[in-house]
Protein backbone atom coordinates (compact mmCIF):
# COMPACT_ATOMS: atom_id res chain seq x y z
CA UNK A 1 0.00 0.00 0.00
CA UNK A 2 1.42 2.92 -0.79
CA UNK A 3 1.14 6.19 1.39
CA UNK A 4 0.18 9.35 0.51
CA UNK A 5 2.68 12.29 0.03
CA UNK A 6 0.84 14.51 2.19
CA UNK A 7 0.84 11.50 5.09
CA UNK A 8 5.07 11.52 4.52
CA UNK A 9 5.10 15.20 5.13
CA UNK A 10 2.98 15.61 8.42
CA UNK A 11 4.42 12.79 10.20
CA UNK A 12 8.05 14.11 9.17
CA UNK A 13 7.03 17.40 10.92
CA UNK A 14 5.37 15.42 13.80
CA UNK A 15 9.05 13.97 14.23
CA UNK A 16 10.52 16.77 13.61
CA UNK A 17 8.66 18.29 16.68
CA UNK A 18 8.87 15.46 18.71
CA UNK A 19 12.85 15.57 17.72
CA UNK A 20 12.67 19.64 18.88
CA UNK A 21 11.06 18.95 22.35
CA UNK A 22 13.41 16.48 22.98
CA UNK A 23 16.39 18.41 22.17
CA UNK A 24 14.94 21.14 24.46
CA UNK A 25 14.19 19.25 27.39
CA UNK A 26 17.76 17.54 27.17
CA UNK A 27 19.09 20.99 27.07
CA UNK A 28 17.48 22.72 30.23
CA UNK A 29 18.29 19.18 31.92
CA UNK A 30 22.17 19.96 30.83
CA UNK A 31 21.95 23.53 31.76
CA UNK A 32 20.37 22.89 35.67
CA UNK A 33 22.61 19.91 36.11
CA UNK A 34 25.58 22.27 35.41
CA UNK A 35 24.11 24.82 37.70
CA UNK A 36 23.59 22.59 40.56
CA UNK A 37 27.15 21.01 39.88
CA UNK A 38 26.15 17.70 39.24
CA UNK A 39 28.67 16.57 36.48
CA UNK A 40 27.67 13.28 35.80
CA UNK A 41 23.63 14.09 35.09
CA UNK A 42 24.88 17.13 33.29
CA UNK A 43 26.83 14.58 30.74
CA UNK A 44 23.69 12.31 30.77
CA UNK A 45 21.34 15.37 29.45
CA UNK A 46 24.33 16.39 26.65
CA UNK A 47 24.64 12.53 26.04
CA UNK A 48 20.27 13.22 25.47
CA UNK A 49 20.31 15.76 23.56
CA UNK A 50 23.22 14.57 21.21
CA UNK A 51 20.37 12.05 20.38
CA UNK A 52 18.11 14.03 19.93
CA UNK A 53 19.85 16.65 17.12
CA UNK A 54 20.85 16.55 14.25
CA UNK A 55 24.39 16.49 13.56
CA UNK A 56 24.30 19.88 12.22
CA UNK A 57 27.51 22.27 12.76
CA UNK A 58 25.50 24.59 15.45
CA UNK A 59 24.13 21.62 17.35
CA UNK A 60 27.86 20.34 17.53
CA UNK A 61 29.18 23.50 18.86
CA UNK A 62 26.34 23.72 21.33
CA UNK A 63 27.12 19.87 22.69
CA UNK A 64 30.82 20.98 22.70
CA UNK A 65 30.18 24.07 25.16
CA UNK A 66 28.23 22.23 27.30
CA UNK A 67 30.74 19.08 27.58
CA UNK A 68 33.76 21.38 28.13
CA UNK A 69 31.29 23.12 31.13
CA UNK A 70 31.00 19.62 32.64
CA UNK A 71 34.57 19.37 32.60
CA UNK A 72 34.54 16.83 29.48
CA UNK A 73 36.89 19.13 27.14
CA UNK A 74 38.73 16.44 25.82
CA UNK A 75 35.52 14.85 24.96
CA UNK A 76 34.67 18.39 22.89
CA UNK A 77 38.02 18.25 21.06
CA UNK A 78 37.06 14.90 19.46
CA UNK A 79 33.65 15.56 18.95
CA UNK A 80 34.54 19.04 16.76
CA UNK A 81 37.77 17.43 15.49
CA UNK A 82 35.15 15.25 13.90
CA UNK A 83 33.11 18.11 13.21
CA UNK A 84 35.66 20.11 11.10
CA UNK A 85 36.32 17.22 9.14
CA UNK A 86 32.69 17.41 8.18
CA UNK A 87 31.95 21.10 8.21
CA UNK A 88 35.48 22.25 7.00
CA UNK A 89 34.03 25.80 6.43
CA UNK A 90 32.34 26.58 9.43
CA UNK A 91 34.32 29.19 11.45
CA UNK A 92 32.63 29.28 14.41
CA UNK A 93 33.37 25.45 14.51
CA UNK A 94 37.38 25.89 14.37
CA UNK A 95 37.53 28.78 16.81
CA UNK A 96 35.53 26.63 19.13
CA UNK A 97 37.99 23.80 18.17
CA UNK A 98 41.40 26.01 18.85
CA UNK A 99 40.20 27.73 22.28
CA UNK A 100 39.46 23.39 23.58
CA UNK A 101 42.82 22.52 22.06
CA UNK A 102 44.44 25.54 24.72
CA UNK A 103 41.99 23.72 27.42
CA UNK A 104 43.53 20.24 26.66
CA UNK A 105 47.38 21.58 26.36
CA UNK A 106 47.73 21.36 22.87
CA UNK A 107 48.85 24.93 21.68
CA UNK A 108 50.75 23.79 18.78
CA UNK A 109 47.16 22.40 17.28
CA UNK A 110 45.51 25.67 17.99
CA UNK A 111 48.20 27.45 15.95
CA UNK A 112 47.39 24.48 13.15
CA UNK A 113 43.91 25.52 13.19
CA UNK A 114 43.87 28.82 12.90
CA UNK A 115 46.67 29.79 10.70
CA UNK A 116 44.69 28.01 7.70
CA UNK A 117 42.20 31.49 8.43
CA UNK A 118 43.53 34.44 6.08
CA UNK A 119 45.98 36.60 8.24
CA UNK A 120 44.17 39.71 7.04
CA UNK A 121 40.38 38.27 7.90
CA UNK A 122 40.81 37.22 11.34
CA UNK A 123 38.85 38.00 14.11
CA UNK A 124 40.09 39.36 17.43
CA UNK A 125 39.15 36.38 18.55
CA UNK A 126 40.79 34.24 16.36
CA UNK A 127 44.29 36.94 17.17
CA UNK A 128 43.54 36.36 21.20
CA UNK A 129 43.60 32.97 20.74
CA UNK A 130 46.84 32.73 18.66
CA UNK A 131 48.24 34.87 21.31
CA UNK A 132 47.56 32.34 23.96
CA UNK A 133 48.56 29.32 22.38
CA UNK A 134 52.04 31.98 22.00
CA UNK A 135 52.01 32.51 25.56
CA UNK A 136 52.00 28.77 26.38
CA UNK A 137 54.26 27.92 24.25
CA UNK A 138 56.58 30.97 25.85
CA UNK A 139 56.93 33.33 23.37
CA UNK A 140 55.69 36.48 24.72
CA UNK A 141 57.03 38.71 22.44
CA UNK A 142 54.76 37.01 19.95
CA UNK A 143 51.76 36.97 22.05
CA UNK A 144 51.91 40.99 22.59
CA UNK A 145 52.67 41.77 18.91
CA UNK A 146 48.90 39.42 18.80
CA UNK A 147 47.20 40.89 21.38
CA UNK A 148 48.06 44.50 19.67
CA UNK A 149 46.60 43.06 16.71
CA UNK A 150 43.20 41.98 18.21
CA UNK A 151 43.16 45.52 19.72
CA UNK A 152 43.60 47.23 16.62
CA UNK A 153 39.93 45.08 14.83
CA UNK A 154 38.30 47.15 17.66
CA UNK A 155 39.83 50.00 18.44
CA UNK A 156 37.04 51.50 20.83
CA UNK A 157 36.63 48.41 22.70
CA UNK A 158 38.45 48.44 25.92
CA UNK A 159 38.01 45.33 27.36
CA UNK A 160 39.89 43.94 24.37
CA UNK A 161 42.78 45.81 25.90
CA UNK A 162 42.28 43.22 29.11
CA UNK A 163 44.60 40.42 27.47
CA UNK A 164 47.31 42.48 26.72
CA UNK A 165 47.38 44.24 30.01
CA UNK A 166 46.94 40.73 32.06
CA UNK A 167 49.98 39.47 30.14
CA UNK A 168 52.49 42.29 30.98
CA UNK A 169 51.14 42.12 34.78
CA UNK A 170 51.90 38.29 34.79
CA UNK A 171 55.44 39.44 33.89
CA UNK A 172 56.32 41.84 35.70
CA UNK A 173 56.48 44.96 33.20
CA UNK A 174 55.03 47.02 35.02
CA UNK A 175 55.95 50.31 32.98
CA UNK A 176 54.42 48.76 29.67
CA UNK A 177 51.12 47.47 32.05
CA UNK A 178 51.34 51.19 33.34
CA UNK A 179 51.18 52.59 29.06
CA UNK A 180 48.54 50.36 28.25
CA UNK A 181 46.11 51.23 31.22
CA UNK A 182 46.67 55.08 30.40
CA UNK A 183 45.97 54.14 26.50
CA UNK A 184 42.64 52.43 27.64
CA UNK A 185 41.38 54.97 29.99
CA UNK A 186 42.25 57.63 27.44
CA UNK A 187 40.32 55.60 24.70
CA UNK A 188 37.35 54.94 27.21
CA UNK A 189 33.78 55.70 26.37
CA UNK A 190 30.99 55.70 28.41
CA UNK A 191 30.58 54.23 32.22
CA UNK A 192 30.91 50.92 30.97
CA UNK A 193 34.37 51.66 29.39
CA UNK A 194 35.25 53.55 32.11
CA UNK A 195 34.69 50.98 34.33
CA UNK A 196 36.95 48.29 33.05
CA UNK A 197 39.10 51.21 32.76
CA UNK A 198 39.40 51.44 36.89
CA UNK A 199 39.45 47.73 36.94
CA UNK A 200 42.93 47.58 35.01
CA UNK A 201 44.24 50.58 37.43
CA UNK A 202 43.22 48.48 40.62
CA UNK A 203 44.84 45.58 39.09
CA UNK A 204 47.77 47.22 38.25
CA UNK A 205 48.12 48.89 41.57
CA UNK A 206 47.83 45.17 43.39
CA UNK A 207 50.30 43.90 40.93
CA UNK A 208 52.87 46.38 42.13
CA UNK A 209 51.96 46.56 45.64
CA UNK A 210 52.67 42.43 45.73
CA UNK A 211 55.65 43.36 44.04
CA UNK A 212 56.88 45.53 46.30
CA UNK A 213 56.03 42.80 48.85
CA UNK A 214 57.95 40.09 47.33
CA UNK A 215 61.27 41.99 46.81
CA UNK A 216 63.47 42.25 49.56
CA UNK A 217 64.66 45.31 50.48
CA UNK A 218 68.17 46.88 50.67
CA UNK A 219 69.74 47.09 54.29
Amino acid sequence: MRIPARCLALLALLLSACGDQSAEEARERARQALARGEREQAIEAIDALQRAQAPTAPALREQARLLIQAGEAARAVWQLEDGLRRFPEDEALRLLLAEAALLVSNPMRTEELLAELPETKQPAEALLLRARAAMNLGDLERALVLFRQAETRDPRSTALRGPRIGALLSEGRFEEAGAAVAEARRMAHGDADLGVARAFELALHQYRRADARATPRSA
